[in-house]
């Protein structure tokens, strides 16, 4: 009978240690689709260096006259040059991909996706429609694709291996929110530059469903008393000028709690 048991319990640990390597291998190459398919169709428009003129000509310099050193090129940082998006190339392979985000100074550069449906279908499926747990980042069907409702909400998931919307933790520190204030979306038809103007915690109530904020007047009061908060769990800007005809969007990602999310509050700029 122990002998029995030892062999059930040796198997039922073989098999909870299958289960976590596979959970660890899935976790570690969560997002690699993505990393494809933005070099399939994403362009980085890198600047042309202007021409540097001949220096002109001078004396020679009496000995021991000190020589200026040229000042140092600037490297721009990662992920904040311009695209361009091939968005025929991207429907062919994510049919639902409407819209590309870059956020400057993190790992994100997706697609946004929204299924005309069900509003769940992107927490497990890639912009390819491949059941995977990274997901997608998406939008819901309570927002419309022209960015032009009161407040989109764009999704994505906080993966352990830093892909999907885990960098947009790093708007955590203050001296990163204080130097990233901006991210774009690239749509067929145009470019949105959003100027951030807070990141913080919040309860995890759904934010079009709870609030009113088709509602121009209550999206105001909502978004300046996040921008005029003082807390330590919150990194905000109340100099920005906002009104109640601008037009806003949040990013939003897990915090490893269920009863929190984590927001990018921004506003689109005119």
């Amino acid at each position: 009978m122990k002998k029995i048991l030892t062999i059930l319990l040796l198997v039922a640990a073989m098999v909870c240690s299958g289960i976590a390597v596979h959970g660890y291998i899935k976790e570690v190459n969560a997002g690699k689709s993505y990393e494809v398919l933005e070099k399939e169709v994403v362009t980085v428009q890198t600047p042309v260096p202007t021409a540097t003129p001949a220096p002109a000509p001078t004396e020679k310099a009496a000995p021991g006259t000190p020589t200026a050193t040229p000042e140092p090129t600037e490297v721009p940082e990662t992920n904040s040059l311009p695209l361009k998006i091939d968005f025929e190339k991207l429907r062919k392979t994510a049919p639902d991909a409407y819209a590309w985000l870059q956020v400057p100074g993190t790992d994100i550069s997706y697609p946004i996706c929204q299924h005309a449906t069900d509003n769940a279908y992107y927490l497990s499926h890639t912009a390819e429609q491949e059941g995977k747990f990274e997901g997608a980042v998406f939008t819901e069907n309570f927002n419309k694709k022209d960015f032009k409702d009161p407040l989109t909400v764009i999704y994505g998931h906080n993966m352990q291996n830093g892909s999907m919307f885990a960098t947009l933790h790093k708007f955590e520190d203050k001296a990163f929110f204080d130097s990233h204030r901006e991210f774009t979306i690239y749509t067929p038809e145009k470019t949105l530059k959003y100027r951030i103007l807070a990141a913080y915690s919040a309860d995890s109530l759904h934010l079009l469903k709870e609030h009113e904020f088709e509602n121009r007047d209550v999206l105001f009061e909502y978004v300046d008393s996040i921008r005029n908060a003082k807390s330590t769990y919150a990194n905000t800007d109340s100099s920005v000028s906002i009104s109640r005809d601008d037009d806003f969007v949040i990013l939003s990602t897990c915090t490893g709690n269920d009863a929190s999310r984590y927001l990018v509050q921004a506003v689109l700029e005119k």
